[in-house]
């Protein structure tokens, strides 16, 4: 079985990030996200406590312009890795990230989601553009070199290796699936499951707005 496989949906199950030790989460890491369960979440099994990930940074937004972390201080970021070029996990997951809002109503303006692309060589700020006109709620989309990219995902644990395809894609990207969700203060709180649903996610962030 390949080290990054992105299993169906049918097959993946919930993942309790409590339930096990750190070490193995980091293998989990390198992993897709497994999928929501209808039983209603604890925010407990997707706590970062004191563990160190994530951290600053800054890449070229979708305008062409420098945008770092640093300048959403004092917002909720929810943060998500993928590209453009994605089949399926990428789309649906922004489209939660989207229904996000909606379920936030006037706490939306507080929140500021963001999808860094593990492609750089095909998703230019131009590319992030297009696609992300798709999808509401004022996602920003970031790229730049291939190294800045590497570094980010370094700081966030998130694992990307490019797979080859007999199609006109030329090649896919298998890539872990989890969403952070970053405090105020920039500091990573939560790693959800990608597909666990905006209904997680918008609990998630109301517990970091309330502090």
């Amino acid at each position: 079985m390949p080290f990054f496989r992105v299993f169906p949906a049918h097959q993946r199950q919930r993942i309790g990030l409590r339930a096990v030790a750190w070490a193995a989460v980091l293998a989990l890491l390198a992993l897709s996200a497994p999928c929501a369960a209808a039983a209603k979440v604890n925010l407990e099994d997707y706590q970062v406590g004191s563990y160190e990930i994530g951290g600053d940074f800054a890449l070229t937004n979708q305008e062409g312009k420098t945008t770092g972390l640093r300048d959403f201080r004092g917002k909720v970021v929810v943060l998500f890795f993928g590209y453009t070029l994605c089949p399926d996990v990428c789309p649906l997951t922004l489209t939660e990230m989207s229904r996000l809002n909606k379920l936030l109503g006037p706490d939306a303006g507080k929140v500021q989601p963001i999808f860094v692309t593990i492609d750089p060589g095909r998703d230019t700020s131009g590319r992030l553009k297009t696609y992300l006109a798709n999808f509401e709620s004022g996602i920003i989309g970031l790229t730049g070199s291939a190294r800045d990219i590497t570094q980010v995902a370094k700081l966030y644990r998130a694992k990307f290796a490019q797979r080859s395809v007999g199609s006109a894609a030329g090649y896919l990207i298998d890539h872990t699936a989890f969403i952070y969700l970053v405090d105020t203060k920039g500091k990573v709180r939560y790693l959800v499951p990608a597909d666990a649903g905006a209904d997680v996610l918008a609990e998630g962030v109301r517990q970091l707005l309330r502090g």
